[in-house]
């Protein structure tokens, strides 16, 4: 949200409108993929318009070095967002804050959620204002509202908080005096109630787990919008479902949603649990280490939980490691999901191949002849050799990881320039997404002399691995689809903004990833030259 070429920024001004002078804010900077010097940008302005301001901050290095050239400026303290509940506590009730700014977030429930805590315990607080990604403003919402409509997961927390001891000393118990030993792994349970892509990746670890444990039955909790991934993987033996809203997305972002929903969730689902209880599982995982995974990984009752801690957003507010009785430390620094899975892997004492941390989906014959035969009655001729067969995925879960459109539509019009008739594109998609790309493709069919087909919707998710099969390019957006490309092996140009290339770029050897320069960058400033250029060298 800075200012550019000493432009007045709208939300910020926007923000000075319904805070007074001498009222006491707390900024709250939670995402590590942003510019930190947005942070000093909105921290200067307040503080010359009188306003007292204290910064909870991202637990990043080099966020905190930025901020700290703010500590200068009087009234201006600087907090990490690692610490623990008593630090936290002391900090929060010390002092009263007039308006609470969560700056700069995406509507991730595990980015919000120790935010909303945050705001809770420090009370009185009589605006709370969110100031999501660009191209969107800032949104004021009711103090008092916050409060009400969060009472329930404060108790629960607060309930949780007061059993984390004795969990504690149950999981070191179990440590201690019941050695883990894989020749005894009987039966296992893998959490993953979260996206697409992250459902895709962690086949790796499936495989790794199939290979290792091949008479053990592996069951999979997942969520309904990656059900299709794990039910049909003969790797799995079984597979439950579970609706974890609070990793639900909704028109291309997270849902601005009641926190309330992880645990009444969790709580009104007593059937499954106790299902998963009556399996008596030797093992659960939850490799994404959120708290509310992790939670339902320990409810199940397995002997020995293993997850992740402090994967791309966890912090020890909202430590999960209590509920584990073997922890992967994910560390403060930035690595790739398939090198958590490594790191799960080797703490399970399972040995694999490096190929394996490189996720696959199986297509069978019967799954090509049906994909086929759907565009056969489409009219159109899937298999003819002649034709380069090119699919587009220009929407994403999250509106800032998007390309533009208008960029897609002048690389498809250069594609047709070079290629003409003997190129076919296809515009796949979700059914909520089959409107953007109709839009797109009606656009393409009037300036271009090769065959442009809107296919969003005409496929389930189970389908989407054959139907990539038959791609011989995919030019996508960093979304799940592009991982279940990767999966079947399809050539594919991936668009990604910087910082999130480091966590979930496609693994292999037959994927050009173009990111953004800066992790702050907007998608925007990838060009569409840079993107021919590979597509050229993509179909030699």
């Amino acid at each position: 949200m800075s200012s550019v070429n000493n432009q007045p920024d709208p939300d910020i001004e926007r923000l000075i409108s319904v805070i007074e002078a001498g009222s006491d804010v707390l900024v709250i900077q939670y995402n590590p993929g942003y510019d930190p010097g947005d942070s000093n940008h909105l921290i200067n302005i307040l503080y010359l318009h009188g306003i007292c301001v204290s910064v909870l901050a991202c637990s990043a290095a080099s966020t905190l070095n930025v901020l700290k050239s703010a500590s200068a400026i009087k009234n201006v303290e600087i907090y990490s967002d690692r610490l623990n509940y008593f630090q936290l506590l002391f900090f929060l009730l010390r002092r009263k804050h007039d308006a609470v700014i969560l700056y700069k977030t995406t509507n991730r429930i595990e980015h919000h959620l120790p935010h909303y805590l945050a705001y809770l315990i420090s009370r009185g607080a009589q605006k709370f204002i969110i100031v999501h990604d660009k191209g969107n403003e800032a949104k004021i919402v009711p103090g008092k509202f916050i409060l009400r409509s969060n009472a329930f997961i404060l108790s629960r927390m607060f309930l949780l908080v007061l059993q984390k001891p004795f969990i504690y000393i149950k999981n070191a118990a179990i440590r201690t005096f019941c050695r883990y030993d894989p020749k005894k792994i009987r039966k296992i349970l893998f959490v993953r109630l979260d996206h697409i892509g992250d459902a895709v990746m962690s086949l790796a670890l499936v495989d790794i787990l199939r290979s290792n444990f091949p008479s053990a039955a592996i069951h999979v909790l997942a969520a309904p919008w990656n059900f299709e991934i794990f039910h049909r993987d003969s790797r799995i033996d079984k597979v439950y479902s579970f609706s974890a809203l609070w990793h639900k997305r909704k028109n291309g972002c997270f849902e601005e949603r009641n926190l309330n929903a992880g645990f009444e969730l969790i709580v009104q689902n007593s059937q499954l649990i106790n299902s998963l209880k009556s399996e008596v599982y030797d093992l659960a995982i939850d490799s994404r280490g959120d708290l509310f995974d992790s939670l339902m990984a320990y409810e199940s009752g397995a002997r020995f939980v293993i997850g992740s801690v402090g994967w791309f957003y966890n912090t020890t507010i909202f430590d999960n490691s209590f509920l584990l009785t073997h922890v992967v430390d994910y560390g403060d620094t930035m690595k790739h999901i398939s090198a958590l899975h490594a790191d799960i892997a080797e703490k399970l004492e399972c040995k694999f191949s490096r190929t394996q941390l490189i996720p696959t989906i199986f297509v069978s014959k019967s799954d090509q002849d049906n994909i086929r035969k759907i565009f056969w009655d489409l009219g159109i001729d899937i298999s003819d050799l002649n034709k380069i067969n090119i699919a587009f995925q220009i929407c994403a879960g999250e509106k800032s990881r998007q390309w533009p459109k208008e960029n897609f539509e002048e690389l498809a019009l250069r594609i047709g320039e070079i290629y003409g008739n003997k190129v076919n594109l296809f515009f796949s998609g979700s059914s909520s997404e089959k409107d953007a790309n109709q839009e797109l493709c009606e656009k393409l069919s009037s300036k271009g002399a090769f065959d442009v087909y809107n296919i969003a919707g005409t496929f389930s998710l189970a389908d989407l691995p054959a139907f990539f099969k038959e791609m011989d390019l995919l030019i996508t957006n960093d979304t799940g689809p592009m991982h279940i490309a990767n999966a079947v092996g399809v050539k594919m140009i991936a668009l990604f903004k910087k910082f999130f290339v480091k966590v979930h770029a496609p693994v292999g050897s037959n994927n050009v990833i173009i990111s953004t320069k800066r992790d702050s960058d907007d998608m925007s400033t990838i060009t569409v030259l840079e993107v021919i250029d590979a597509v050229i060298k993509s179909i030699k």
